[in-house]
């Protein structure tokens, strides 16, 4: 008999998570009519008409309620540009009691949960200067470290709880940027737009990996939720574009399909994380690429294909956490006895899940204190066992 640690949760090929830009305590009104009509919400409207967050649930949720979504929210969001003209609402998730609540009930979901994002998200331009990224406006480690600090507890005073991990302002960093993540007491961060090309090669750019001292799970983000929506033209333009521009997007991205690069993510075990936005409305006239509104179909086709596939839907946080169980876990089997030794942080909610092969009839485990654990799956001759995170021995009985 063989036994080992499974890769992902229940043996899934993948994790599957949603992740949204840019809930925040905003409403732009992009065509200017002095109304809040649909698409141009971004949270401030909360669970009301034409709401963005509303829509997103009628529109995709409803069809499959098991996906996990996890929201980065811009804690006191500013404009990508003062004074636009346009009509807008820009406050703090604190702002009132309708709107702390709101954030509040989206992050105590069971399939939702709210991350850090940013205190401003930036600076917005004002014709003498372009808009800076939140991470790339700090002038140095302690400016970041002081206003992390700031935004950690306005989305504690809101949730009643620290955020556990976030992502940064379009992706942009700098060269102590990650040092403020460590020092900040986040478990897990999004660094990259891992389509692009970044300092992560091979295996790992689309599998979660540690960064400094104390170890911040890097969750990477895998797939355009409009990679159903891209048409040859599009992909012709886009490369024309990346190549003369000399930007760093993967070539291979541009002209692989969703399915291949599904399948791909899947056959690789790899995380499976749908970039979007919350809305397409912007101060600056343009639309925000990758929004809910333009994508929803290529979103639905990306759940359908996968509605039958061997995948665990998951938030960010328990993608960290399964990820920590998985890295920091040790078995073996002597004498009919599994020792089971886990070396992790210990506030993991996730049990670690154990896949014995090669078995020959069935059987239970007998923790150290006496309890039993039964298979939790059995498939011909293995099965999944799911275990506490604490260091113990397990009788295999054999019935």
């Amino acid at each position: 008999m063989k036994a080992e640690i499974t890769k992902w949760y229940m043996d899934a090929d993948s994790p599957v998570n949603l992740m949204i830009d840019d809930l925040a305590n905003v409403w732009v009104d992009s065509n200017n009519n002095g109304k809040p009509d649909l698409g141009e919400d971004r949270g401030h409207l909360t669970h009301g008409e034409n709401s963005s967050y509303k829509y997103l649930m009628e529109n995709l949720v409803r069809y499959f309620p098991y996906i996990k979504i996890t929201f980065f929210v811009p804690v006191n969001k500013k404009p990508l540009i003062e004074n636009s003209g346009l009509k807008t609402h820009y406050g703090p998730i604190n702002e009132n009691n309708e709107i702390s609540s709101f954030f509040k009930k989206v992050h105590l979901q069971e399939n939702c949960e709210l991350a850090y994002h940013g205190y401003t998200h930036g600076i917005g331009s004002n014709g003498e200067r372009k808009y800076v990224q939140e991470w790339l406006s700090y002038k140095d480690l302690n400016e970041a470290l002081e206003t992390i600090k700031k935004g950690r507890n306005l989305f504690y005073e809101v949730t009643g709880e620290y955020p556990l991990g976030g992502k940064y302002c379009g992706y942009a960093s700098n060269g102590f940027s990650d040092e403020s993540i460590n020092k900040s007491g986040f478990f897990w961060w999004c660094r990259f737009y891992d389509r692009e090309k970044t300092l992560i090669k091979g295996k790992r750019k689309f599998s979660p990996r540690y960064f400094g001292s104390k170890k911040v799970i890097d969750i990477p983000t895998t797939i355009a939720g409009n990679v159903f929506d891209v048409y040859f033209k599009s992909k012709i333009k886009t490369f024309i574009k990346v190549y003369f521009e000399k930007k760093l997007l993967l070539y291979e991205n541009i002209f692989l399909s969703g399915y291949k690069q599904l399948y791909r993510l899947l056959r690789n075990k790899h995380v499976i994380s749908i970039q979007e936005h919350i809305s397409p409305s912007r101060t600056d006239g343009k639309r925000q690429l990758l929004n809910i509104f333009d994508d929803m179909e290529s979103l639905k086709k990306i759940f359908d294909y996968l509605s039958d596939k061997n995948v665990w839907y998951a938030t960010c946080t328990q993608i960290a956490q399964y990820y920590e169980i998985y890295a920091n876990s040790s078995l073996e089997i002597m004498n009919e006895t599994l020792n089971f030794t886990f070396n992790g942080r210990k506030f993991c909610e996730i049990e670690a899940t154990i896949l014995f092969s090669r078995i020959k009839k069935s059987f239970v485990l007998i923790s150290q204190n006496g309890k039993k654990y039964h298979p939790v799956k059995v498939v011909a001759n293995s099965c999944l066992f799911n275990l506490p995170l604490e260091t113990s021995k397990y009788r295999i009985i054999y019935e």
